[in-house]
């Protein structure tokens, strides 16, 4: 059976294919063109149980079993093709179409149906649209579908019903049969499939072939490969002993190598991750107050905001832009895009080249946060859009892992003080569980200076001095 054939069949019940069989003379199929304000061209072909059709058939085209076109073949490049006009009106909707095929004497359902368009063509003499009937054929089942198994050493495979993936288009029952079993162990029920293996230490993957027979002479079939899959035992990962770090202002936090700190026993590929813990101290949302008329000059910034390594999600936090010496020069909440939230702002000022910083409230966290980037204000000056907005980081902390799991840490206001608690993650990649494993640590910056090393000179001397 043709693909194409196959996806014809799947769009149509049952009954459209078994066909009501009504014996009688050609039909008085007709239609008075006049009384419809437009039509439609259709140029097709007729094919009946996957034979072409006769010179002496007939097509009608129909709406609620009213005649709205006829046709009869016309000899094109060998084949016969049926040049139908079909006729509507504004409300005309589903076309489906009917064949009187004459060496049998019967009006057969024609399994395609299309939607009326006026003025519109469906098919051409060179790519005919292909109509399809059927009256006692038998069809050969479709198998897809059959989903892929994968289960630790140990456990056990569920029990598959195969006739969830089998389509059938007429009464035949099938059976069941399996290929491509070495290693395992196939038995089929009806059609409830176990799957076990020979060796209970077996470690591997191993294709399955399923077909379904029909139980009819012609023993018509279709099948699908599904692969098993037995894995060795997953064991999750562990990650303990990151060690808190504490530094006075000024200083710097020193790079986290989180493979030092990870047990991996099966040698999987990791993910590295890290969120931020509760903060002992909150906040209230700062009383910014913005008055747009006393500046001159505006711009506009389209912007995505990361608050604590995390998207910053909903419209109950605010994002601030500053001048230098702290007064508010454009506010706004975030809106959704797509998939993310996007901060619509414009910024106002009288000068041009203002050095713009960013507060963030994190209403999640309840805290204002300072945010790493800043901007020069220009008049009239764009910055993103809603699919690629500008990207600002918002934290007193920004972590970056990199594919090694190499943790930096940059501290985004040199004058703050605080701790932060976080959770560094390992998960595996690639495996049945994706198992994942967490550590908490600590990030202090302490009301102190840290000692500041630096000019110690290069040395060299002569050999003996």
């Amino acid at each position: 059976m043709s693909n194409n054939l196959f996806s014809y069949k799947r769009e149509v019940l049952f009954v459209h294919l078994v066909c009501s069989l009504l014996f009688a003379d050609a039909p008085d199929w007709s239609v008075n063109g006049t009384e419809y304000s437009s039509s439609m061209s259709v140029t097709a072909t007729l094919f009946v149980n996957e034979v072409a059709s006769s010179e002496n058939d007939l097509i009608g085209a129909f709406e609620n079993n009213t005649c709205l076109g006829t046709a009869s073949p016309t000899q094109y490049l060998g084949n016969w093709v049926y040049f139908l006009t079909v006729y509507g009106n504004v409300d005309t909707d589903n076309i489906t179409f009917k064949t009187w095929v004459s060496v049998q004497d019967t009006v057969l359902n024609v399994i395609e149906n299309i939607s009326y368009e006026s003025n519109a063509t469906t098919g051409s003499p060179d790519i005919p649209f292909q109509l399809n009937s059927y009256v006692n054929f038998d069809f050969s089942p479709v198998v897809t579908g059959i989903p892929d198994a994968s289960v630790e050493l140990g456990a056990a495979f569920s029990v598959i019903d195969l006739g969830d993936y089998v389509e059938t288009f007429d009464d035949d029952v099938v059976t069941w049969s399996v290929s491509g079993e070495a290693q395992l162990s196939v038995s089929i029920s009806g059609s409830n499939v176990t799957v076990n293996a020979l060796d209970d230490s077996w470690v591997g993957t191993e294709s399955l072939i399923f077909t379904a027979t029909d139980n009819t002479v012609n023993q018509f079939s279709g099948s699908d490969t599904s692969m098993f899959e037995i894995r060795a035992v997953d064991h999750a990962p562990v990650i303990s002993g990151i060690p808190d770090q504490t530094i006075g202002v000024y200083g710097n936090f020193s790079t986290i190598s989180l493979p030092d700190y990870v047990a991996e026993v099966d040698g999987d590929s990791l993910s590295w991750g890290v969120s931020f813990g509760t903060p002992d101290v909150t906040e209230d949302l700062p009383s910014w107050i913005l008055d747009p008329s006393s500046f001159e000059l505006t711009m506009s910034a389209t912007i995505l905001v990361k608050s604590k390594n995390a998207g910053a999600e909903g419209t109950t936090h605010t994002l601030a832009a500053l001048s230098r010496d702290g007064s508010v020069r454009g506010l706004a909440t975030a809106t959704g895009y797509l998939d993310n939230w996007i901060y619509f702002l414009t910024i106002y000022s009288d000068t041009n080249g203002d050095t713009i910083s960013f507060q963030f409230f994190d209403s999640v966290f309840s805290q204002d946060l300072p945010v790493n980037e800043t901007i020069i204000f220009a008049n009239n000056g764009v910055l993103g859009n809603p699919d690629e907005p500008l990207v600002l980081e918002a934290g007193y902390v920004l972590i970056n892992i990199n594919r090694e799991g190499s943790a930096t840490i940059d501290v985004v206001n040199d004058q703050w003080t605080g701790t932060e608690t976080l959770s560094f993650t390992a998960q595996d990649l690639g495996t049945l569980n994706s198992y994942i494993a967490s550590d908490e640590m600590q990030l202090t910056v302490m009301p102190d200076f840290s000692p500041v090393v630096t000019g110690i000179p290069d040395a060299s001397v002569e050999l003996g001095a």
